[in-house]
């Protein structure tokens, strides 16, 4: 298998799974982590790989939890791909939305 083919970059999967339904995520984990935020592990398969996306979410704010660097709580495992830059947050930000509202957590 070539690297091409082998290969996604984040913003393909982002696109991709922006049009996964509900079917097409697993709700690994849900937890409480203090101070209205939840944490978050979904599953999907893209290309017949296995991958996750995780997200820190506060309910009363409305709006992802930062760490201490500002850094948006949401990761995407692309064991399958090669991450797009750190510019990218809007992006994770948008899928991240579309799979809490799959899932009725917004």
């Amino acid at each position: 298998m070539s690297e091409k083919s082998y290969y996604s970059d984040e913003r393909e999967v982002i696109s991709a799974l922006m049009k996964y339904q509900k079917g097409g995520f697993i709700l690994d984990q849900v937890s409480e982590k203090g101070d209205g935020v939840n944490f978050y592990s979904f599953s999907f398969s893209y290309n017949g790989r296995d991958g996750g996306i995780t997200i820190y979410y506060d309910s009363a704010k409305k709006a992802f939890a930062r760490n201490a660097n500002h850094v948006v709580g949401i990761t995407l495992n692309c064991k399958f791909g090669k991450a797009a830059s750190p510019n990218n947050n809007d992006g994770l930000e948008d899928l991240a939305l579309h799979v809490l509202d799959l899932f009725s957590k917004l």
